[in-house]
């Protein structure tokens, strides 16, 4: 089940809110119940055996969580609760990527045939970053087992993120509270996010597929890689936006996970506008506890590939991650060491175009199949693929000319520029939630229309 969908919007949504809200507010438990419930549900949709897991990654951190509190070992729980997870992980996600490597050099090792379960790095690094909280002393242990689930397991963050970090929802989780207001606030921002995924991401995808397909002229390779990056971006910012709305309804507040990274003015910018969520967890968890910057430039350097070379492979077990999370290693060494002052001496739009470049020639190995596919991609964008146009190029420029148009403008902050000049009355609101409310009922009509579309960031 996924959020853009007619099961998730007229059945699951609308059963979860009539048997959330029919409970009265001072019945808190029961409320967390409930949304327990449909968390593990909705989950349940998209793998029921991997329900186990999820289930069994809770009740680790439920009893290391409480053992850091109490024993005189603590060091040792956090050791063993992190390398239960670790060991979870690198078993589903990269015990295939790497027996298969292995093999290579003529092991022989049999390979198990692993089904990757949806969402796994995403409530991993939630147990995780816990776990270190709680040893830490940033926060207590959660008392609760339903509240420390209902933190692992609530649904609107659980399969795609944000990374949501316990201190920041741990109030909410016994104390929020809902309103008619905040309901109308996240349903606003639920809307703005399905319409990214169904008006926009899908259609930049039909033309992203096209390009990576096969043999690609110069022009059809740069018009997918440009098309990829606004599908990449529309699709998980979307997402975000969905699940900040639907937190919002039933009164959690995450943070935001996107801050319009396609307008930064260099690649280090940009990734304090992309995924923040992930860009922290890293900064907080891997790279200070490596000694961060700190031990000089050497040490800052292999602390920098430590934290690139995962984040690549975060993202999944295949060598064109890897190599793309080191390419942008490079890029940001390169900004930290080499031409820093000389970017800083470039007008903004010559800063923003060089940041652009650079960000959709980076979404190549994102979305190649293979590091030879990204390399025969990058010798079309050249032109050395011996064909500079074709006809698909002048189609999908007309199938999909209005997506094209409205794409740059759906990266820059142009509603809350608009609001903010209508002023924060009430017309202006009305006007907002109007308007919201008509590109959700054009997304529903877009997906009435469509088939099955997952979200990239399912697989990760």
């Amino acid at each position: 089940m996924v959020f853009s969908s007619i099961l998730f919007l007229f059945f699951f949504l609308p059963c979860l809110a009539l048997c959330y809200f029919l409970l009265p507010a001072r019945l808190r438990r029961g409320r967390n119940l409930v949304l327990l419930g449909f968390s593990l549900f909705f989950y349940a949709c998209a793998g029921v055996r991997a329900l186990p897991l999820i289930l069994g990654s809770i009740l680790l951190d439920y009893v290391v969580g409480r053992a850091l509190e109490v024993s005189r070992r603590p060091r040792l729980w956090l050791g063993a609760g992190v390398a239960l997870h670790l060991g979870l992980l690198f078993w589903f996600k990269y015990a295939v990527f790497t027996l298969s490597n292995l093999n290579r050099l003529g092991l022989g090792l049999p390979v198990p045939a692993v089904v990757l379960p949806i969402g796994i790095s995403f409530f991993t690094f939630q147990g995780m970053s816990y776990l270190v909280d709680v040893y830490r002393h940033d926060v207590p242990a959660e008392r609760s087992l339903t509240g420390l689930a209902l933190y692992i397991a609530l649904f609107p963050q659980l399969i795609a993120g944000p990374i949501v970090r316990y201190k920041d929802v741990a109030a909410e989780i016994s104390g929020r509270h809902e309103s008619v207001e905040e309901a109308a606030q996240g349903l606003s921002r639920f809307f703005a996010g399905l319409g990214k995924k169904a008006l926009l991401s899908n259609a930049m995808a039909q033309i992203a597929d096209a390009a990576f397909t096969g043999a690609p002229s110069a022009a059809l390779a740069w018009l997918g890689a440009a098309a990829y990056a606004f599908h990449i971006y529309f699709d998980f910012s979307g997402y975000s936006d969905m699940a900040i709305g639907l937190g919002r309804i039933f009164g959690f507040h995450f943070l935001e996970n996107f801050n319009y990274p396609y307008l930064s003015t260099s690649i280090t910018q940009f990734w304090r506008r992309w995924h923040i969520s992930l860009s922290g967890w890293f900064r907080d968890y891997l790279y200070i506890p490596l000694g961060g910057s700190r031990r000089g430039t050497a040490r800052t350097v292999f602390n920098l590939f430590v934290v690139w070379a995962a984040t690549g492979l975060w993202h999944g077990a295949d060598w064109t991650f890897l190599v793309w999370g080191l390419y942008f290693l490079a890029l940001l060494l390169g900004e930290k060491y080499l031409w820093k002052s000389a970017l800083e001496k470039l007008p903004a739009p010559l800063r923003h175009l060089y940041a652009l470049l650079f960000i959709v020639l980076g979404w190549v190995w994102f979305r190649a199949d293979s590091l030879g596919h990204a390399l025969a991609y990058f010798q079309a964008m050249l032109g050395l693929g011996g064909r500079l146009m074709e006809p698909q190029v002048i189609y999908l420029l007309r199938q999909f000319w209005p997506e094209l148009l409205l794409a740059p403008f759906a990266c820059a902050p142009v509603l809350p520029a608009l609001k903010r000049r209508m002023g924060e009355g009430t017309a202006a609101t009305l006007v907002y939630r109007l308007a919201a409310l008509a590109v959700g009922g054009l997304s529903v009509c877009r997906l009435l229309s469509s088939g099955f579309d997952p979200f990239i960031y399912f697989r990760f």
